[in-house]
């Protein structure tokens, strides 16, 4: 509290599975460059301990992802006046997405704590956090259905009015000619926020956030992802048999180069001249028996 800014009348907080995770979150970014202090929870039992506290030493406690965020009372001042005229700017925008995300979102606005990431997803005033979120759906896996009574089923979706996506959409849905393109873009951007702000995507949504980022992915490396799928295959018979007539042919000019070695070839004949020798000796020693043989019969 001692480093907290002149006009903090607040004392901000944000929680996360890790200090990384909360350093991280899109929710700090404003705030960081304006050298507001945050107070990061990274234990499970935190956040609630903090909404029990409601306030340490007459300062009251708020989180950074919460609808009911504000700066101090200069900064919250300036960017009200600043987001005025844009607010207007971007009413085409706002009730577009709004009607194509259905109840996916309670509310579309701009946001005035973003200066990077183009969109977060912020709960109600009185609902959990995304972090509690996940903590109260790990408690009620015995009870699905208390978890959804418990938390809210639709998020505050707040975009930044100067990111070039932003700026894009608006300008798809003014033109009036690319509704299904800016609706795609939508709820990629919904999507993608949801995981940064921290959710869990519901069930049910995955299988169409997978084919939108397919369709994207294919259109930016020129790919048509709706084409017919051709099963190819390569020539793998005619393959494996010149491989192995290529094997044939190096066995047999191997065989051919040792049958071709002059050192084979000495080898032989110095066998031959052995066998020469011992059969001489034999027949040496045999004629001298005969001839011993013969003197002693004299």
């Amino acid at each position: 509290m001692e480093r907290m800014k002149e006009d903090q009348d607040q004392i901000y907080y944000h929680s996360g599975a890790d200090l990384e995770s909360v350093k991280d979150s899109p929710f700090l970014e404003k705030l960081i460059k304006k050298g507001y202090e945050v107070l990061y929870l990274t234990q499970a039992i935190d956040e609630n301990m903090i909404t029990q506290l409601l306030d340490y030493e007459g300062t009251k406690f708020m989180s950074i992802s919460k609808d009911n965020f504000k700066f101090g009372e200069k900064d919250q001042k300036e960017e009200k006046e600043k987001n005025k005229a844009l607010k207007k700017m971007y009413k085409p925008l706002t009730k577009f997405l709004k009607k194509k995300l259905g109840d996916k979102v309670s509310k579309v606005r701009l946001s005035n704590r973003l200066s990077d990431t183009v969109c977060v997803l912020a709960s109600d005033q009185y609902g959990y956090s995304a972090r509690m979120e996940i903590i109260m759906r790990a408690q009620a896996f015995a009870d699905p259905d208390s978890f959804g009574y418990m938390t809210p089923k639709s998020k505050i979706m707040e975009l930044n009015a100067h990111h070039p996506i932003t700026k894009e959409m608006l300008r798809l849905v003014e033109s009036g000619e690319y509704d299904e393109r800016a609706a795609e873009l939508g709820h990629l951007v919904y999507d993608t926020a949801l995981v940064a702000s921290g959710y869990v995507m519901r069930d049910s949504d995955y299988k169409s956030y997978a084919d939108r980022m397919y369709k994207w992915i294919g259109e930016s490396v020129g790919v048509d992802p709706s084409a017919p799928i051709v099963e190819e295959y390569p020539e793998e018979e005619k393959a494996d048999s010149e491989e192995e007539k290529s094997d044939g042919d190096a066995n047999l000019k191997e065989a051919s180069s040792s049958s071709a070695d002059p050192a084979s070839e000495d080898h032989s004949e110095d066998s031959s001249a052995d066998y020469d020798e011992l059969l001489y000796r034999s027949r040496t020693r045999v004629e001298d028996e005969v001839f011993m043989a013969t003197v002693s019969v004299f």
